[in-house]
């Protein structure tokens, strides 16, 4: 059942003003100490939910920052969703994640509910039709996508993905690996970031005269690929493509 306590109630319980428990939920002024506990007994005992969006239509902020990504159950997505969330949370905000698993056409996404309420936008995965659209609108974004051909006044943070690729060829390197091969799935398959990685992987192999054993390119989901790998290890042995002698 939907929460219908409103300020006014918290207000009423802790014996103060709804102005004065407007000031300590969005900080707009200092409250007391003991009022400020009043209150925050109150919100507890009538678990009291504050409406985001109807208090950004008072101050203009909803506290909220959007995240659009595709692949989401990537474990490098997941591994930024979650340090966006800590970071988030340290300054009282919220992220919200929009999923669209695919590269979709713009038209479906502007037909999201509330896109344009958000405080921020962070696109991660998606086209640069998208990138672009979001930049004509003039709204507070940035853009985790690699487009090499985007406008340079467009904020990006993007990882050094050839880096990266070298980085875990020099890691196998140093343990004294020599039998070395690359699995990618098909979602991977279809993001060019990845053929940075690769490349950054076989040239770093290349420093050393080596060369990938294997490529093995699964057609499995992200998620799916440990159980599978598990459960029918033998078969996916046999099923790689040899490209060296290794």
């Amino acid at each position: 059942m939907r929460n219908k306590t409103t300020i006014k109630d918290v207000a009423k319980s802790a014996g103060v003003c709804h102005k004065t428990v407007s000031n300590y939920l969005n900080k707009t002024a200092n409250v007391k100490e003991e009022t400020a506990e009043m209150i925050k007994r109150a919100i507890s005992e009538l678990n009291y939910i504050p409406n985001l969006y109807a208090r950004g239509l008072r101050t203009g902020k909803t506290k909220t920052i959007a995240l659009i990504e595709s692949f989401i159950q990537n474990p490098v997505n997941q591994s930024v969703i979650k340090g966006l969330q800590e970071e988030l949370y340290k300054v009282k905000y919220f992220l919200n994640i929009i999923s669209i698993e695919k590269i979709v056409p713009i038209d479906e996404i502007i037909k999201l509910p509330n896109l344009l309420s958000y405080d921020g936008i962070i696109l991660g995965a998606v086209s640069r039709d998208l990138v672009m659209y979001f930049n004509s609108l003039k709204v507070p974004f940035i853009s985790l996508a690699r487009h090499d051909d985007i406008p340079e006044n467009i904020f990006k943070i993007q990882i050094d993905l050839n880096k990266a690729g070298g980085m875990v060829a020099e890691y196998l390197i140093k343990n004294n690996h020599r039998k070395i091969g690359f699995f990618m799935n098909k979602s991977e398959l279809e993001i060019k970031d990845f053929n940075y990685l690769r490349k950054g992987f076989s040239d770093r192999l290349r420093q050393e005269n080596l060369k990938m054993c294997f490529e093995y390119k699964t057609p499995l989901e992200i998620g799916e690929i440990d159980k599978v790998f598990k459960r029918d290890k033998d078969y996916i042995i046999k099923s790689i493509t040899i490209k060296a002698s290794c």
